[in-house]
């Protein structure tokens, strides 16, 4: 099953084995961004009406509408379900990024209408519009990419960002962690994809491990860069590429020079 939506203002469900639509949802406005729960149960979608809406995928009750005084405030760009598949994270042209808890339990009623679910954290940091989120496999880390052409990374436990990357000369368009937990992808606006693998660097203020991000790969030529990694890839370790800044909020260990250079 896949979803799409579009700026005709519904979301679509397909069976991608046997080539037919499964359902189709109307909205008030354009949709500009949609994501399917682990378990397949529900599917969210942001919209230029500055909402995030989540549907039953069996039987295509809206059972949450994520907005109002807590909600953003512009439109939402980008939603993804984290790996319990009851949190959403969104990603909105107001510059934040919120992550979301479904309405417990988790069970439909018909006629009842949307619940609202609750707006656990609002993340800021970005200087400009937050246009794609994602969480890694084991929802330690939210990310995120922005008009800004930054790459952060949140704890989703304090909303504090604890690391920046830069690199891409545009917007970040999209970034996805692969499911093996070290690598993730980048797309921006400058016509590149960036692949990022994370290595362990040791810490000898705290005696233990972190995972520091370096740039894997960079491939190029492209209109406009979307990206996904849909399952776990080998790269040889190459030279690492110029990465123009590197900014961490925490106090951190001296890093190796190659991995800077």
């Amino acid at each position: 099953m896949i979803a799409s939506g579009s700026g005709d203002r519904t979301v679509r469900l397909w069976d991608i084995e046997n080539n037919q639509q499964m359902l189709s949802l109307q909205i008030e406005d354009g949709v500009t961004t949609v994501a399917i729960s682990p378990d397949n149960r529900f599917v969210a979608a942001g919209s230029l009406d500055k909402s995030v809406r989540v549907w039953d995928t069996q039987t295509g009750y809206l059972v949450e509408r994520l907005e109002g005084e807590v909600g953003h405030k512009d439109s939402v760009y980008s939603v993804a379900f984290a790996p319990n598949g009851t949190d959403i994270v969104s990603g909105s042209l107001d510059k934040t990024i919120k992550l979301w808890e479904l309405s417990a339990p988790p069970r439909v009623v018909a006629g009842g209408g949307p619940r609202g679910g609750k707006c656990i954290r609002t993340f800021e940091g970005h200087k400009d519009f937050v246009l794609s989120v994602a969480l890694t496999p084991n929802g330690q880390w939210v990310l995120s990419g922005s008009k800004d052409r930054g790459v952060q990374f949140w704890d989703p436990a304090t909303g504090v960002a604890q690391l920046m990357l830069q690199g891409h000369k545009n917007s970040v368009i999209s970034v996805a962690p692969g499911p093996s937990g070290n690598l993730f992808a980048t797309g921006s606006g400058d016509m590149r994809a960036r692949i990022w693998r994370s290595v362990p660097i040791f810490s000898q203020s705290s005696a233990s491990y972190f995972s520091f991000p370096y740039l894997s790969k960079t491939l190029s030529r492209f209109r406009r860069v979307g990206v996904a990694l849909v399952h776990p890839l080998q790269y040889l370790c190459a030279r690492v590429a110029r990465i123009s800044k590197f900014f961490y909020s925490p106090p951190i260990p001296h890093l190796p020079a190659h991995l800077c250079t």
